[in-house]
């Protein structure tokens, strides 16, 4: 979550960055200006030749990927509030609908969570390749035929960029699934609790095992 905050506020260029842009500072220029940069202009970017890092499309903009932070965030705070309630005696246990309700949102929370995770880890392997297949186009080596061009940098920053989003959202998405196994327990738990004949089965006192 905190990576999709660092994202808004960079998106409205409240962020700082290097005012050089120079093979040190290219891996950030490049992740920011792919993933990250608004329409607006911070007062430390300095301009710079973007026809190569442009020439390759990716799946989302960095306007896509500020509507996908926000819907994030919106989702891991739904997980929040109902992970509290499922703590917490603001589920009481003599309410089994309440109980029901929440067992039910905080499933459907992290199944949101985890399969956008999934989602945007894909989305980034995809520009992974698009990127690696591009920079395959650009000699590095005097040995070889052809120029060299110093902007083919952009490429190679391009695709680290993309690999290492995607690697953050796949980590993110394996721990996620951490909680798959307390999902299928809760889940078994509800099937079990709203075939309740006499009403006294609760997530604190569930069913006896036959």
């Amino acid at each position: 979550m905190s990576l999709n905050i660092v994202g808004i506020i960079a998106y409205t260029c409240n962020m700082p960055i290097n005012n050089l842009f120079t093979y040190g500072s290219l891996m950030a220029y490049v992740f920011y200006t792919l993933y990250f940069k608004g329409n607006c202009i911070p007062s430390d970017y300095q301009q710079f030749d973007r026809t190569m890092l442009d020439s390759v499309s990716t799946v989302l903009s960095p306007k896509d990927i500020l509507i996908w932070n926000c819907v994030y965030l919106a989702v891991a705070l739904c997980w929040c509030i109902t992970s509290v309630l499922l703590l917490l005696t603001m589920v009481r246990k003599d309410n089994i609908t309440h109980t029901i309700i929440a067992i039910y949102s905080w499933i459907v929370a992290i199944a949101c969570i985890s399969l956008m995770d999934l989602a945007l880890g894909i989305i980034f392997g995809i520009d992974y390749g698009k990127f690696n297949t591009a920079a395959y186009n650009y000699n590095l080596s005097t040995i070889n035929a052809g120029a060299i061009d110093p902007q083919a940098a952009q490429l190679v920053a391009g695709g680290v960029a993309a690999i290492s989003l995607m690697l953050i959202s796949f980590k993110g998405f394996i721990l996620w699934l951490i909680n798959v196994g307390l999902m299928c327990y809760l889940l078994k738990l509800v099937v079990r609790i709203s075939k309740d004949k006499d009403h006294n089965d609760t997530l604190f006192m569930p069913p006896m095992t036959e």
